[in-house]
């Protein structure tokens, strides 16, 4: 295993995706950074079972209005998440891109920081669900 895998780690995602083969796959590098961040940013805080602090709060502002002072809490919210949850990256900038009604795209830009690879990651926010 090389010093980059080492650092980054391996394993599987969560929720759990099994291969063809009935068990799940294991990843590593960039893929497993990714899925990490997008696992915290999509937890609810205070959802998960001995650990209520693990998440991000960013559903706390769907109800709130789409203005500036939303799109700003919706960017500290990431921030603020990725620094306490995920310790092997840095994130650069944040970008939100309107992305149609009711949809926000935040642009993560970001770098490993054992590895130095830099790397993007959209994650979508949608302001309104419809059941």
């Amino acid at each position: 295993m090389d010093t980059k895998n080492k650092f980054i780690g391996s394993g599987i995602i969560f929720p759990i995706e099994l291969n063809q083969y009935g068990r799940p796959d294991i990843i590593s590098n960039n893929a497993l950074i990714k899925a990490s961040l997008n696992m915290i940013l999509k937890w609810r805080i205070r959802t998960r079972y001995f650990n209520e602090a693990f998440g991000s709060r960013i559903e706390d502002i769907l109800e709130e209005p789409d203005d500036s002072i939303a799109k700003a809490l919706l960017t500290l919210f990431i921030n603020e998440s990725i620094i306490k949850w995920e310790k092997r990256v840095d994130v650069h900038r944040i970008d939100l891109v309107d992305a149609g009604e009711n949809r926000i795209d935040a642009r993560l830009f970001y770098r490993i920081k054992n590895t130095k690879d830099e790397d993007i990651m959209i994650f979508p926010f949608y302001k309104n669900i419809n059941y």
